[in-house]
């Protein structure tokens, strides 16, 4: 709870990896996402008009990675968009 208080007043963009998902029922870890979703939005994302998301993830099972991957390349992909022209490499 600290790293998402202290993340959204400053609109930067949380993604948050539920580990162990393996460990449950399909059902029961597609409920447990969807409420953490909806927490964070409206504790965090709404309230500071800042990016939320979540997902399931099992390092075991190899589920999720490809989703992290994608969220982790669209954070840099728009932050090299808005690096000052004076810290761009050339």
């Amino acid at each position: 709870m600290k790293m998402l208080d202290w993340f959204a007043p400053r609109q930067r963009p949380i993604h948050l990896l539920l580990t162990k998902s393996d460990k449950l029922s399909k059902d029961k870890a597609l409920r447990t996402l969807k409420e953490v979703r909806n927490q964070v939005e409206a504790n965090w994302g709404m309230p500071f008009k800042t990016e939320c998301s979540a997902q399931l993830f099992s390092s075991l099972k190899k589920q999720g990675i490809d989703e992290a991957e994608d969220i982790i390349q669209k954070w840099l992909s728009s932050n090299k968009n808005n690096i000052p022209n004076s810290m761009a490499k050339p």
